[in-house]
């Protein structure tokens, strides 16, 4: 589906500037941030999107490479050298909000039900992973640590990177707006995250009194 949605495209001609990250994990690249700019667009975009325990890992030149989220949430820092007027970023670790969804539709039917598919596969992992005693308050599934984990690790680490490298506008998005895994909830996620961006780029607007903001003449350069 990637493949089909994007062609085969080289970064390089791309009529935007483009990074993806990823996260070296092999020895040698001591698993460090890694900034993919060059090259088949596909293949950036996988190695970027290298969930662990999702998507395999990817190999090349020498790397064992995995999703850049797990070394740094909100890339700011490929933005930095770019000529443009306002840096923007999404944070979607932002404070925790009771209701952040109210007032948006529900998730389609349809949609819900194109992954049961996810969902039975989620359920028999937890079924065959080691849980801890069924009384036990704290009990866990396979899936939600993982992902309780990833979310903990990531939170921690966007605040450190939005401290040392300050963008111009942070789009932030409540981190209990959705679970890792919510792919059957995407229509109501982008339209919460649309409403999210026109409300921080209003506050922006008024804020710089006028001055070029993207949509009115200014460029933008996007981190998420």
């Amino acid at each position: 589906m990637l493949r089909e949605l994007i062609g085969d495209a080289e970064i390089e001609s791309l009529p935007v500037a483009f990074t993806a990250v990823a996260t070296d994990l092999s020895v040698a690249g001591a698993r460090r941030e890694v900034w993919l700019n060059k090259g088949p667009l596909f293949d950036a975009i996988r190695t970027s999107i290298a969930v662990p325990g999702v998507f395999a890992p990817v190999r090349a030149n020498g790397r064992l490479m995995v999703d850049g989220g797990i070394v740094n949430p909100v890339p700011v820092g490929p933005t930095l050298h770019d000529r443009t007027e306002v840096t923007i970023a999404v944070d979607l670790n932002g404070q925790w909000e009771s209701t952040p969804l109210d007032g948006l539709p529900a998730p389609h039917d349809e949609q819900a039900l194109q992954n049961e598919y996810r969902h039975s596969i989620w359920r028999y992992l937890e079924k065959v992973w080691p849980s801890a005693p069924r009384d036990t308050a704290d009990r866990i599934g396979f899936s939600d640590l993982l992902t309780r984990s990833m979310e903990t690790m990531q939170a921690s680490i966007t605040q450190f990177k939005l401290a040392a490298t300050t963008p111009s506008v942070v789009i932030s998005i409540p981190r209990n707006t959705c679970g890792f895994f919510d792919f059957d909830r995407a229509a109501e996620l982008i339209a919460y995250g649309c409403e999210r961006a026109e409300e921080t780029m209003e506050r922006y607007e008024r804020n710089t009194d006028g001055a070029d903001v993207p949509g009115r003449g200014g460029q933008g350069a996007g981190a998420d």
